[in-house]
């Protein structure tokens, strides 16, 4: 959690519209398991959700 939470910061930082589309769920694929992973993780990482969704992440 701790890189992730550093990865989140640093993209936050450099790339701030990036960081605001992916949060919106803006993603480059049309895979809905790929997205509900990807979606969850950029909010875990993001401190937005609590940590125990980590499960979707498996």
């Amino acid at each position: 959690m701790d890189q992730a939470e550093a990865a989140f910061a640093r993209a936050a930082e450099i790339a701030p519209p990036f960081v605001g589309s992916r949060l919106a769920g803006r993603w480059l694929t049309s895979n809905p398991d790929d997205l509900a992973r990807a979606h969850a993780f950029f909010r875990v990482a993001a401190g937005l959700v609590p940590t125990d969704m980590d499960e979707m992440l498996r």
